[in-house]
C-alpha cells in the first residue's frame, strides 16, 4: 500500500519527449549527457527516485522544454 503523503508524477510526457529527441535508446543517452546512470534516470522516471533540480535544468535544455510543469510536475492522479 502506498503512502498517501508521498506524490506521484506522471513524466509520461517526458517519457514521450526523450523518445521524439533520442529514439527507443534515448533514457540511456540522456543519461550520459546529464551526467547520471541510465539505471538512475529510469528510477527517477518510475518515481522512486526524485530528480534534482540540477537535472530538471539540464534535461529542459537538452530536450527544448520550455514549460517544465508540464513535464517535472503533473502529479499522477
Amino acid at each position: 500500500m502506498m503512502d498517501k503523503s508521498v506524490i506521484e508524477f506522471d513524466y509520461s510526457k517526458l517519457k514521450g519527449r526523450i523518445v521524439e529527441k533520442f529514439d527507443l535508446g534515448g533514457a540511456e543517452e540522456l543519461a550520459e549527457k546529464i551526467g547520471t546512470k541510465y539505471r538512475t534516470l529510469l528510477s527517477k522516471l518510475r518515481n522512486e527516485r526524485h530528480f534534482t533540480q540540477t537535472e530538471i535544468f539540464k534535461i529542459s535544455e537538452i530536450l527544448e522544454i520550455d514549460n517544465v510543469n508540464d513535464y517535472f510536475f503533473k502529479v499522477k492522479c
